[in-house]
């Protein structure tokens, strides 16, 4: 079920942001590595200590994998130290790390406006096609992108927003995000 919910969050259509404060060891790791967006402030420490039990974090190194460069992960799982914020960034674990709770809810704001603007659907084919093309070939993947693209120029709604994007005229989701009276 673990294995499950991980895929889950990591497959969902929608943007799946982890927040962190604090400390986050072993399957909360795999929870936050999921995330597509990881925020997390000065004092959250990541800890994998399986190993020091006999076990791997086998469910959660897919997710580590993908972020993350492989001697880091393999080195990490090795020895199972806790690792501060700043490591966990300098690797590419988490995105961004704040001073305090306050910033993070900052952060997260500035994230999540910049987010909103984005098209209903065009986040879920983006977690989409990238998870296809991260196992292709350069050529394979150019490929499908091209067919993507052609795919996309052919629906109504993308080249009315296009035209609107260059008309210099309010896109129709951004309206929906907008503060009243701005």
């Amino acid at each position: 079920h673990f294995a499950e919910t991980l895929l889950a969050l990591r497959q969902a259509p929608q943007v799946v942001i982890g927040v962190l404060d604090g400390i986050v060891r072993a399957g909360g790791v795999g929870l936050a590595a999921s995330a597509d967006i990881l925020l997390a402030t000065q004092r959250t420490t990541f800890g994998l200590p399986e190993i020091n039990l006999g076990l791997l974090p086998a469910m959660v190194m897919p997710f580590l994998l993908e972020r993350m460069p492989p001697q880091k992960v393999r080195r990490w799982m090795m020895l199972g130290p806790s690792i501060e914020a700043q490591a966990a960034l300098q690797w590419g674990l988490i995105d961004d790390v704040v001073e305090d709770p306050s910033g993070l809810e900052k952060r997260l704001k500035r994230e999540l406006r910049q987010l909103l603007r984005a098209h209903p659907r065009a986040v879920a084919d983006l977690k989409e096609l990238s998870q296809q093309i991260a196992s292709e070939s350069l050529s394979q993947g150019l490929q499908r992108g091209a067919e993507y693209t052609s795919q996309c120029m052919s629906r109504g709604e993308i080249v009315s927003g296009i035209q609107s994007f260059l008309e210099g005229v309010p896109l129709p989701w951004f309206v929906r995000y907008r503060p009243k009276g701005k």
